[in-house]
């Protein structure tokens, strides 16, 4: 619908600028659709890696003789050294008193 002043109607120019921006955003949603996808895959490597250290933690701290409730927690805890963990127990300390001094 064109206008007096022969414009088109506010509405005719906004839909047509919606639909321009709606086959331009198309083309930026597919490369944002892929950039996300190759983040995700690089997240899930993070996530396979943080994964396979824990397992590997509370197993060498079962193996070393603590618990499992405990080699769960030790393991989670990545500020804990797990060679001194471990040496503790080796050497003879209970566990209790080994938890308190890696704590």
């Amino acid at each position: 619908m064109l206008l007096a002043s022969g414009r088109p109607h506010h509405r005719d120019r906004g839909h047509r600028t919606l639909r321009g921006a709606l086959v331009n955003a198309g083309s930026v949603t597919r490369d944002v659709d892929a950039g996300y996808a190759a983040l995700l895959d690089i997240i899930g490597s993070f996530k396979t890696a943080s994964v396979d250290v824990y397992c590997w933690r509370v197993e060498r701290l079962e193996e070393a003789g603590y618990d499992a409730p405990t080699s769960l927690s030790l393991a989670r805890s990545y500020d804990v050294d797990l060679h001194r963990a471990c040496d503790l127990l080796a050497s003879g300390c209970p566990q209790d008193l080994a938890l308190r001094i890696l704590r």
